[in-house]
């Protein structure tokens, strides 16, 4: 998803983890991201906006040579922190949470 607005482009560096199921063709995952904190000016207000995303999921791996082909379910829980601050010093901050489910496939 790309944003409207080239200032709420933000920059994540994502990690993954994985663990085999023994010798079956599964594998589960754990992953997260971190990265740049977009902020902006909106009107007369200097407002930000950070989303960390955590997923937990599971995929059916098949593997041919170097080709590998993966696929499965992926929960995710995205933390968002917003804040801001008007021109006459007024501030505020708000953090919620948000709960996803999906579907995970790649190739490689």
């Amino acid at each position: 998803m790309c944003p409207a607005e080239s200032r709420w482009t933000r920059h994540l560096l994502r990690v993954r983890a994985s663990a085999r199921a023994g010798h079956l063709p599964l594998a589960v995952f754990l992953d997260a991201a971190a990265g740049s904190r977009p902020t902006a000016t909106v009107g007369a207000a200097q407002v930000g906006l950070h989303d960390v995303p955590i997923g937990l999921g599971g995929v059916v791996r098949m593997c041919e040579g170097s080709f590998v082909l993966e696929a499965g379910p992926r929960a995710c829980l995205h933390v968002f922190d917003a804040d801001g601050t008007s021109a006459d010093g007024r501030s505020g901050t708000l953090r919620r949470y948000v709960l996803g489910a999906g579907v995970l496939g790649g190739a490689r």
